[in-house]
């Protein structure tokens, strides 16, 4: 928190902590970053053993199914990528708003090739 203390200018484009810091506080946003660790180590460990018991049940369904489960997955990136919007873009094509999906394929196309060829 004060080693990496912003200066006045971008202070508002900071971390909360970073704007307790330079409004003095300091020392309340150590105590509080500090709080909200061992909050979420204790969730953590609540959650621990009802979230493995759930995830080694359901485990063999997901692995019979994983294909199904990943390219639904990338279907899913492929048709939410929005990237410019048409309003916003010069272009007036009625598939300039295919522009960026078929962007998104190509690239996900081109890791999968060289993730064959490694």
């Amino acid at each position: 928190m004060f080693l990496g203390a912003p200066d006045g200018d971008t202070a508002l484009m900071v971390l909360p902590g970073h704007r307790l810091l330079i409004d003095g506080a300091g020392a309340e946003a150590v105590r509080l970053s500090a709080l909200g660790s061992a909050g979420s180590v204790v969730a953590s460990l609540i959650f621990v053993l009802p979230f493995s018991l759930f995830f080694k049940a359901i485990y063999p369904y997901v692995e019979a199914h994983m294909a199904l489960i990943l390219i639904s997955i990338v279907f899913l990136m492929l048709a939410s990528e929005k990237g410019e919007s048409v309003e916003d873009s010069k272009e007036k094509s009625p598939f300039a708003k295919y522009k960026y999906k078929v962007f998104a394929l190509i690239l996900f196309l081109i890791t999968g090739i060289l993730a064959l060829r490694f």
